[in-house]
Protein backbone atom coordinates (compact mmCIF):
# COMPACT_ATOMS: atom_id res chain seq x y z
CA UNK A 1 0.00 0.00 0.00
CA UNK A 2 2.49 2.56 1.22
CA UNK A 3 3.43 4.49 4.44
CA UNK A 4 1.27 7.59 5.60
CA UNK A 5 2.42 10.00 8.59
CA UNK A 6 0.75 13.12 9.88
CA UNK A 7 3.25 16.12 9.99
CA UNK A 8 2.88 19.04 11.95
CA UNK A 9 5.58 21.69 10.30
CA UNK A 10 5.42 23.42 7.61
CA UNK A 11 8.32 24.78 5.30
CA UNK A 12 10.00 28.22 4.70
CA UNK A 13 9.66 30.04 8.02
CA UNK A 14 8.45 26.80 9.84
CA UNK A 15 5.06 27.50 10.79
CA UNK A 16 2.92 24.96 11.82
CA UNK A 17 1.01 23.89 8.84
CA UNK A 18 -0.37 20.09 9.38
CA UNK A 19 -0.59 18.00 6.51
CA UNK A 20 -0.86 14.19 5.53
CA UNK A 21 1.91 12.84 3.92
CA UNK A 22 1.56 9.21 2.03
CA UNK A 23 4.58 7.50 0.35
CA UNK A 24 3.22 5.00 -2.36
CA UNK A 25 5.43 3.28 -4.41
CA UNK A 26 5.83 4.65 -8.52
CA UNK A 27 3.74 1.99 -10.16
CA UNK A 28 1.16 2.81 -7.90
CA UNK A 29 0.83 6.97 -8.47
CA UNK A 30 1.90 6.02 -12.12
CA UNK A 31 -1.30 3.90 -12.46
CA UNK A 32 -3.58 6.91 -10.37
CA UNK A 33 -2.21 9.54 -12.57
CA UNK A 34 -3.52 6.87 -15.74
CA UNK A 35 -6.87 6.21 -14.06
CA UNK A 36 -8.33 9.92 -13.69
CA UNK A 37 -7.16 10.05 -17.47
CA UNK A 38 -3.60 11.67 -17.45
CA UNK A 39 -0.71 10.61 -19.73
CA UNK A 40 2.53 10.23 -18.77
CA UNK A 41 5.36 12.05 -20.56
CA UNK A 42 8.19 11.33 -18.81
CA UNK A 43 8.86 9.65 -15.22
CA UNK A 44 12.72 10.28 -13.53
CA UNK A 45 13.73 7.79 -10.70
CA UNK A 46 16.43 9.80 -7.98
CA UNK A 47 18.28 7.05 -6.03
CA UNK A 48 18.32 8.02 -2.56
CA UNK A 49 21.45 9.88 -1.35
CA UNK A 50 23.50 9.43 1.08
CA UNK A 51 21.60 9.06 4.74
CA UNK A 52 17.95 9.31 2.39
CA UNK A 53 16.07 5.84 2.96
CA UNK A 54 14.14 6.35 -0.16
CA UNK A 55 14.44 6.62 -3.43
CA UNK A 56 12.67 10.15 -5.34
CA UNK A 57 10.31 9.86 -7.98
CA UNK A 58 8.81 12.75 -10.32
CA UNK A 59 6.15 12.79 -13.29
CA UNK A 60 5.37 15.46 -16.12
CA UNK A 61 1.72 14.93 -16.93
CA UNK A 62 -0.65 16.20 -18.93
CA UNK A 63 -4.16 16.35 -19.73
CA UNK A 64 -5.09 15.39 -23.06
CA UNK A 65 -6.84 17.40 -25.10
CA UNK A 66 -10.53 16.14 -25.71
CA UNK A 67 -13.26 17.75 -27.91
CA UNK A 68 -15.79 19.91 -26.35
CA UNK A 69 -19.18 18.47 -26.81
CA UNK A 70 -21.23 21.64 -28.74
Amino acid sequence: MGEHQRRTYGYGDGDPAPFDSYRLPADRIAGLLERVGFAITAQTLQTPDEGEKRPVVSFLVRRPITAEAP
